[in-house]
């Protein structure tokens, strides 16, 4: 496949390209093109990285070394015009003529010429050596002869070589002219061509003529220039500055990556007093590597004062006010230097670069197309145009480009990096996932990578896969801000607080404006119980961004925890002055609200929050709760209904609707709200304890002891549901299983007043009444409103004739709830034996108006006939 194929076209060159590559082959037994996989072979074609024959093999012949290399050049225009001239030079070489792709040098003319006449040659060798005999006091003649013809000459050269550099210079001048009028870049090489043969001796005519190849995208034959300007020109710095960054933007894809060799150059001109715009440059660029951009922008300062149309240079200081906060400054040198060369793509990538951190998509993306218009193979370019393309919703679009910079370079571990980064904008992990990890394959060193595929796993929930990835990257770079703060993160989420603070402030001590690590320690120092520590801390990440609605909240949440309603409040308020349209802020003070059982102006709050996010699934399900606590069941089940129509992942939605629909009496209902709940999330484990509440009144008894147990797997401490399945148990008969169970409740919370009287329900089935007595006492003590733990251990002093306390308790009983019919029906019973006959009737009524079918309803009534003289309303 060659070069123009791998981007989609084809053309007869295509061939020539192919027989090339084939001719390599068979002269030399190894592949033409090298690289282990098919992409990085394509990489090598589209690049230029094909081997010719003597390259791979030495004893291939020179001549058919030449024909095999001008059929592999990289453009079109450059390779032999067509099919038959490659037969042409192919039946020549075989049957001893000469090639046109080939120049002989005379050398190689006379062996020629002398294959063919082999009796001419021993004849003239012979009259050579007796001509050498017989003339060999006439050749000190020639001598001083051609010494004084040699004198008079020597003027005569210096007038032609004058005469063919102004030639080589007007040559310059046109081919300059002709590019700018679009001259086909064949012709473009020929003038070229006709130049050098003019000027060839002059670094200056080289040099024009390797940029005027280059303005023309004629790459080889630049680099070929640039090359032989600075191997033969000792004073050459702009040739060797030309020449390492053509090799940094072909290899690197328009990266600085400044050398040794190049700051070696520049101390040895410094030491001879040269200064011009290219040491200046090269100063400015070792600045850069050091990570010193102001005193790279000081160096590159004095530029005007030797050159104001180096395009690289003022390229390059553009970039370093950028980088500086001088986006001004950098727009009038990205002018200068794009005026001095259209077509120098490396200063419209990093304009690009520049209009992108703007804000100005559209001009980045227009900037990124010059540079791949003028460098169709800067990986960069295409990689920076992804990105662009991502901001503004053209995913397919960004897709292909981050491809085509990794087709041109398949080893940069960055291009990965960035395509990664759309995979992952776009939902797809998996892919994002593959792409960091080959980034990190590429290049182990890669900081960024590591930060990336971290924030991946971190996301993911994957937080020791995090953590290592963190590691790694502070391992390489432990200068970077951004790390440390992740991996602070990190550790807050494992609960490894101490280490968060340690990470968290380190990258405060690095950056302290490094995004969110001062609200990020903040939420530590508050985990750490050191709230004036988190209230400092989400004071200065306020001043960096006063519309910051955690930071507001969070210190509300300290005050009101404390106590403080008032600054809580204030809090709120000075985030809602800040950020009038913060729905957030507004949503809190309604939960603040709320919990302080301020219900109407929680709602007021909440319909304000509604009003600037009308989409907000999360302000009706709490408001729905709290129509929910007045009892105003329609509304809430409005507001669920609403929260689940805009979202139908919501948890918690369903989980609340599923208690709405209870109180509703619609188990039927809320049974498939809990179902739901549970597949959403699979460890609910107050969503499996309510479906057995569910399914137990539903007398489901089986399935309801399944689902507490997979309650107690997800919470093992879920006291309420260790108090269900006791009393399941015990009603089955197994009372000791039934008791440990509460007793774990009550080892759990020692102040649970249902385990306690749960364990003397158990008590009074097994008949020890003391036990039962204690365990009910304890019971009451903890919550004195408890009707039941009354009237049970009322049970339990009947059964030890403490008629008193039976009274008492069942008396307490029936004023905390009226409407325990058990409890009443026994206080009549109590009061009839004690001959309290009108006030056990009166008792007797109140039992019939709760349990009118009562199976002695007919005797009751006949009592309470003859006590009160009345029949019974009941």
């Amino acid at each position: 496949m060659s070069p123009e194929q791998i981007v989609g076209s084809s053309c007869p060159e295509s061939d020539v390209f192919a027989l090339g590559i084939m001719l390599t082959e068979l002269l030399t037994g190894s592949q033409a093109i090298s690289g282990e996989s098919t992409l990085e072979k394509i990489a090598a074609t589209a690049s230029g990285g094909i081997r010719s024959p003597r390259e791979l093999r030495k004893s291939a012949p020179r001549e058919l070394d030449a024909l095999a290399r001008v059929s592999i050049k990289l453009e079109t225009e450059d390779r032999l015009e067509s099919v038959e001239a490659f037969v042409k030079n192919l039946e020549a070489y075989l049957s001893g003529h000469p090639l046109s792709v080939y120049q002989y040098s005379l050398k190689e003319k006379i062996f020629r010429w002398s294959s063919k006449r082999p009796g001419l040659v021993v004849t003239l060798a012979a009259l050579i050596l007796v001509l050498g005999a017989t003339f060999g006091i006439y050749g000190q003649f020639v001598q001083s002869e051609q010494a004084r013809e040699s004198a008079e000459t020597e003027a005569d050269k210096a007038k032609l070589n004058e005469a063919r550099l102004k030639g080589a210079v007007q040559k310059t001048r046109e081919l300059e002219l002709a590019i700018k009028r679009g001259a086909p870049r064949i012709k473009v090489l020929e003038g070229v061509d006709d130049a050098l043969r003019l000027g060839a001796d002059s670094y200056g005519v080289v040099l024009s003529l390797a940029k005027i190849c280059g303005s023309a995208n004629l790459r080889e034959r630049e680099l070929e220039l640039i090359k032989n300007a600075a191997d033969n020109f000792s004073p050459a710095y702009e040739a060797l500055f030309l020449w390492h960054q053509r090799l940094i933007s072909d290899t690197r894809g328009g990266a600085f990556a400044p050398t040794e060799p190049l700051y070696e150059l520049n101390r040895r001109a410094k030491e001879r007093g040269v200064e011009n715009e290219f040491t200046i440059a090269i100063e400015a660029l070792e600045y850069f590597r050091k990570k010193e951009p102001e005193r790279a922008l000081k160096a590159l300062e004095s530029l005007e004062r030797y050159s104001t149309s180096f395009s690289w240079g003022y390229s390059f200081r553009a970039t370093m006010k950028s980088q500086c906060g001088d986006e001004k400054g950098a727009l009038e040198d990205f002018e200068i230097a794009l005026k001095s060369n259209p077509r120098n793509a490396i200063a419209h990538m990093n304009l690009g670069s520049l209009k992108h951190l703007m804000n100005d998509h559209s001009g980045a993306l227009k900037c990124y197309t010059a540079a791949i218009r003028f460098d169709p193979y800067l990986a960069v370019a295409y990689s920076n145009r992804g990105i662009v393309k991502d901001a503004l919703n053209d995913p397919e679009g960004a897709r292909e480009d981050f491809d085509k910079a990794i087709v041109l370079s398949p080893k940069r571990s960055q291009l990965f990096n960035h395509r990664g980064a759309s995979k992952l904008s776009h939902g797809d992990e998996k892919g994002a996932l593959a792409d960091y990890n080959q980034a990190v394959f590429l290049d182990s060193r890669n900081d960024r990578a590591y930060y990336n595929r971290g924030s991946l796993f971190q996301r993911r929930r994957e937080l020791k896969k995090a953590l290592s990835d963190y590691n790694q990257g502070i391992d390489i770079n432990k200068e970077s801000a951004a790390l440390f703060n992740q991996r602070g993160i990190v550790k807050q989420l494992l609960k490894d607080y101490r280490g968060a603070l340690k990470d968290l402030t380190k990258a405060i001590e690095l950056d302290p404006k490094v995004e969110l690590a001062y609200y990020n320690r903040g939420v530590v120092k508050a985990a750490l119980k050191d709230e004036e520590g988190a209230l400092f801390d989400y004071g200065v990440s306020l001043e960096q961004n006063p519309k910051d609605s955690g930071a507001y909240r969070n210190r509300a949440l300290i005050f009101y925890g404390r106590g403080e309603w008032q600054r809580a409040l204030k809090e709120i308020s000075r985030g809602l002055k800040a950020a009038p349209n913060n729905a957030e802020l507004f949503r809190f003070r309604a939960q603040l609200r709320n919990n302080r059982g301020e219900y109407g102006e929680a709602i007021v709050d909440f319909n304000r929050a509604l009003e600037i996010k009308p989409d907000y699934a999360a302000i009706y399900c709490d408001r729905g709760t709290i129509y929910l606590n007045q009892g105003k069941l329609k509304d809430s089940l409005n507001d669920y209904n609403r929260a689940i129509g805009l979202d139908d992942t919501f948890v918690l939605a369903f989980f609340n609707r599923a208690n709405l629909f209870v109180k509703l009496g619609r188990d039927d209902l809320a049974l498939k709200d809990l179902n739901r709940t549970i597949e959403l999330d699979p460890k609910n484990s107050e969503a499996y304890y309510n479906r057995g509440r569910n399914k137990e009144r539903g007398r489901r008894i089986d399935e309801a002891l399944e689902d507490y147990a997979k309650a107690l797997e997800f919470n093992p401490n879920y006291t309420l549901a260790l108090y269900n399945v006791g009393l399941i148990l015990s009603d089955r008969g197994q009372l000791e299983a039934g008791v440990r169970k509460l007793e774990r409740a009550i080892q759990i919370d020692p102040k649970m007043a249902k385990g306690y009287s749960g364990r003397a329900y158990i008590r009074v089935k097994q008949k020890r009444w003391q036990e039962a007595i204690n365990d009910y006492t304890i019971a009451i003590d903890l919550n004195s409103n408890d009707a039941d733990a009354y009237f049970g251990r009322s049970i339990a002093h009947s059964n030890l004739n403490n008629r008193e306390a039976v009274l008492k308790d069942l008396e307490k009983a029936v004023e905390i709830n009226p409407r325990l019919p058990q409890a009443q029906y026994n206080l009549a019973v109590l009061k009839a034996n004690w001959k309290q006959h009108k006030e056990a009737a009166r008792i007797f009524e109140t039992y019939l108006s709760l349990h009118p079918n009562a199976v002695d309803g007919p005797k009751i009534r006949s009592y309470i006939q003859s006590y009160l003289g009345r029949p019974s309303k009941y």
